[in-house]
């Protein structure tokens, strides 16, 4: 079944996606600040093997506390995308509800001024 892309464009409510999309927007730029944030950290060398097994549990404990925050921002984010995506489904459906309407809505119509028709010529 071929879809028209403007057709596709107009169901879409525009108003809900440019409202979320600062949140949206933040959330990704947090996150990608956390991943790079990581990324760095990666490149700074871990505890030695021979270092004090204080220093090296306290270096552990740090970055399992920002890998739990690098978590939490994602998570985060996937709800408010999920949120965002429950909106445009439940619009998709009352469009499509509409839709389903206005064409037995228009064929009821289209009946009636055959009917019409009929009896206006005889």
């Amino acid at each position: 079944m071929a879809v028209s892309w403007m057709g596709v464009f107009k169901v879409i409510p525009w108003r809900d996606v440019i409202e979320n999309a600062p949140t949206v927007v933040r959330g990704a730029r947090k996150l990608w600040g956390l991943v790079g944030g990581a990324a760095q950290q990666q490149a700074q060398p871990p505890a030695p093997a021979t270092a004090d097994p204080d220093t090296r549990i306290a270096a552990l404990e740090r970055e399992l506390a920002r890998q739990n925050d690098e978590l939490k921002a994602a998570a985060n984010l996937l709800s408010t995308l999920a949120e965002q995506n429950e909106r445009l489904i439940e619009a998709v459906e009352i469009l499509r509800l509409r839709t389903r309407v206005l064409l037995i809505a228009g064929c009821v119509l289209a009946v009636g001024f055959i009917a019409l028709g009929i009896a206006w010529f005889r």
